[in-house]
């Protein structure tokens, strides 16, 4: 007879392309693969033929919910801290500015059986704040071997530079500021080398990054090369860019764990990371560069939480950074040594297939220990605003609202609103990619198509919004106008649209094309469009 199997109900984002859905997604896969725990996960019901072949065994794991798991585990943003008391509670938590947000000290110490971080440098931070030592576990990231390796095709080149590379969104969290000035110090426009920057998806850091800077550098010809990247790619591109670079860099001032340096690392990229942080884990001088860095102390107005003590960042030492970028492009045998102890160590240790097994070490322990006694979070539970919010919220919608036009491309790119309250999703096209659009409430369809008439509507909608009782009478005024993506919150079906996500419907003969179980060969479409400058 088996041993009954621990339940994880694992809940949180899993279907954009957010790092926090991305670590869910690729975890949660590796624990499936290795089949050792029954998983279910926290998220609205999908048709599964809907949905590309990789998130389909997810959207599958919905047999049973949190009140009949043997441990819940949270890991999603903005954090809820609620689970039901017949559970045990994991909370994953990890965060960039030292000391720990208050209000999640008095929600974690003394109510959840366990905190995973991702970093000693994590860890440490959350004792200092007062957690317990013996319920804080770290959970590292991973990379999947059979796609990030130093094998295989590399990014399209036409010249011999040394090209260092930058990956994750250009904020100063991420010292994208000390890297340009580092190098531009270190180097002229006679050197051969470049400076890669592949900036994060526009709709996660809008209005924050140094897109409209960067662009500027790029187009520059008296100063060092610069290659600006902020195109959304899959995975199988982004190992081509980081084989198609030579070192990797990353002066962050705060990091919780720093995947792109170990998903670098597999590729066969030594990194130049900032020292005293999350990557002291992974990078020493075997296999990279470290940066001295001096702990900040910042105002506490400036992070986005108050917090136990003091927040701080690492200041990396932007002329020891500019000293490494020389060192290295003088000295290529020894990037090379370095870069292949880098990729051997990833393969040996951090994959997602270690970091599932950690997983099931901790639920396996958790569960055969004794509970810790439910306290606050089984009454935020009772309440379930505080923790059952939908999946499909307006920023986790607007993701895949994001990738659904990744993959689609665009016919114009144009919206039309018509909801009775402002749409998200339109809002966010409108104010961060630039769309164009019209908006009209409280109208009878007549009104709308004859507004819409007057207003120059492209022949192909890309963006509908629908909503209320006349939603379909709506949609049937509007079909002349062939909207290829729709949205509405008050209906689960329209005639020719295939429903991809609670509210959200796709024309069905782009359905295919929009990746839902396509290949990545519509990567070559028109993109959503060019995020707006900052101002």
């Amino acid at each position: 007879m088996n041993a009954k199997r621990d339940r994880v109900f694992w809940k949180g984002a899993f279907y954009t392309s957010a790092s926090l859905a991305i670590v869910n997604r690729r975890l949660v896969r590796a624990l499936i693969d290795r089949d050792n725990l029954d998983i279910a996960i926290g998220t609205d019901p999908l048709a599964p033929e809907a949905l590309p072949p990789e998130f389909r065994v997810l959207a599958e794991r919905t047999a049973f919910g949190p009140d009949e798991a043997d441990v819940t585990v949270l890991h999603e943003w903005p954090p809820r801290f609620a689970a039901p008391s017949s559970t045990r509670y994991v909370h994953v938590q990890p965060w960039e500015y030292g000391s720990m947000p208050t209000a999640w000290f008095e929600a974690l110490h003394d109510d959840c059986d366990e905190i995973w971080v991702h970093s000693e440098y994590n860890r440490l931070a959350y004792m200092e704040a007062g957690i317990d030592p013996n319920r804080i576990a770290v959970i590292p990231h991973g990379f999947d071997p059979r796609v990030f390796n130093p094998e295989g095709p590399k990014m399209a080149v036409t010249d011999t530079r040394f090209r260092f590379l930058f990956v994750g969104g250009t904020i100063p969290r991420k010292g994208i500021d000390v890297l340009v000035n580092a190098y531009t110090s270190a180097f002229g426009p006679h050197d051969n080398v470049s400076l890669v920057i592949k900036d994060a998806d526009a709709s996660f850091y809008r209005n924050q990054t140094r897109s409209s800077e960067l662009r500027t550098l790029s187009a520059r010809t008296n100063g060092p090369r610069i290659e600006y990247i902020d195109r959304t790619v899959p995975d199988e591109a982004m190992a081509q860019i980081f084989r198609g670079c030579d070192c990797f860099v990353l002066p962050y001032r705060g990091e919780g764990f720093g995947l792109p340096v170990l998903e670098a690392m597999a590729c066969g990229l030594p990194p130049i990371v900032t020292f005293g942080g999350a990557t002291d884990d992974i990078v020493d001088s075997e296999v990279g560069w470290r940066i001295p860095s001096t702990r900040l102390e910042l105002d506490p107005a400036i992070v986005p939480y108050p917090t136990v003590t003091p927040p701080w960042i690492l200041e990396p030492d932007q002329d020891a950074l500019q000293t490494l970028l020389r060192h290295v492009y003088e000295n290529r045998d020894e990037v090379r040594s370095r870069g292949q102890a880098a990729a051997q160590r990833a393969r040996g240790t951090w994959t997602w297939e270690r970091a599932a097994q950690m997983v099931e070490e901790r639920v396996h322990a958790i569960v055969r220990r004794d509970a810790v006694a439910p306290r606050r979070r089984h009454r935020r539970y009772e309440d379930s605003s505080n923790y059952a919010e939908s999946i499909f919220d307006s920023s986790e919608l607007g993701g895949i609202t994001v990738e659904l036009f990744r993959r689609l491309g665009t016919a114009g790119p144009f919206f039309v609103e018509t909801d009775q309250r402002r749409s998200a999703l339109a809002s966010a096209f409108e104010r961060g990619f630039a769309w164009k659009g019209i908006t009209l409430r409280n109208s009878a369809p007549e009104t709308i198509c004859e507004e819409i008439a007057k207003r120059g509507v492209p022949e192909e909608l890309d963006f509908l919004s629908v909503h209320g009782v006349a939603a379909k009478r709506l949609l049937n005024a509007l079909s002349r106008y062939h909207p290829r993506v729709v949205t509405c919150v008050t209906e689960t079906a329209f005639d020719g649209y295939v429903r991809v996500a609670p509210g959200l419907f796709v024309r069905e003969d782009l359905a295919m094309r929009a990746g839902f179980g396509l290949s990545s060969a519509a990567q070559d479409l028109p993109m959503l469009g060019v995020p707006i400058a900052d101002s």
